[in-house]
């Protein structure tokens, strides 16, 4: 069995309105994900941090006040950590993104938005037509329900992919969710700052994933 983990992240215009989604994650097999969750929990229990979450650990707030941030060497040891373990785990980096067609409007039809395109991602590319069903978790938002998840699937579906349930989760329970976090943060800050020489950790995951025999695939919609 094979479960995508997915997260979203946001771009704001001066006024505060959010202009932009990206719903990106990892796929990754049972056992991969069984390795990875170990690896993750120990190395993060080390620190003393209970959950890993990039903005908070990037603007140093919550467990990311002290010594480890974004800004301290303990810090960018930790992310380092989490970077290889990442790599050496997840075969697959998935993102998509998409710009509000009305901004200022109704935040939670954008966020669905986000949610079926990369549903359709999945049951379109051929890297992950691989026979084997499916599982996909979205990290959980105030903004979509289980049941809005859940209800992409009768459309969504394709004959090729066979999605054995989609749903939501706790990321502090859930560490693979963790992992998506840090993919989809890094891969918001790429897409909105394009122009700009690539951030080191969005570098490393591709860098990595291709020498480990990944990919890291983006898609604009619509």
């Amino acid at each position: 069995m094979y479960t995508a983990y997915f997260d979203k992240s946001g771009q704001h215009d001066e006024a505060g309105h959010m202009v932009r989604i990206s719903v990106a994650g990892c796929i990754a097999s049972d056992e991969q994900w069984a390795a990875l969750s170990s690896q993750w929990a120990s190395a993060i229990s080390h620190c003393g941090i209970s959950m890993f979450h990039m903005a908070e650990f990037e603007s140093g707030r919550g467990e990311f006040s002290g010594k480890i941030n974004g800004r301290t060497g303990e810090g960018k040891a930790l992310l380092g950590q989490l970077l290889d373990i990442m790599v050496e785990h997840v075969p697959l980096f998935v993102g998509t993104f998409r710009d509000f067609e009305k901004v200022g409007g109704p935040i939670h039809a954008e966020y669905r938005k986000g949610v079926s395109d990369i549903l359709k991602t999945l049951a379109l590319n051929s890297e992950v037509r691989s026979g084997y069903p499916i599982r996909v978790v979205f990290a959980k938002h105030q903004a979509y329900s289980a049941g809005d998840v859940s209800s992409f699937r009768a459309t969504i579906d394709h004959e090729k992919v066979r999605f054995s349930d989609v749903g939501v989760g706790e990321p502090r329970d859930t560490v693979p969710l963790q992992a998506a976090d840090i993919f989809a943060y890094e891969f918001s800050r790429h897409v909105r700052y394009s122009d700009r020489p690539m951030r080191f950790p969005f570098s490393y995951i591709i860098t990595g994933a291709r020498a480990k025999g990944g990919k890291v695939m983006m898609e604009l919609y619509p």
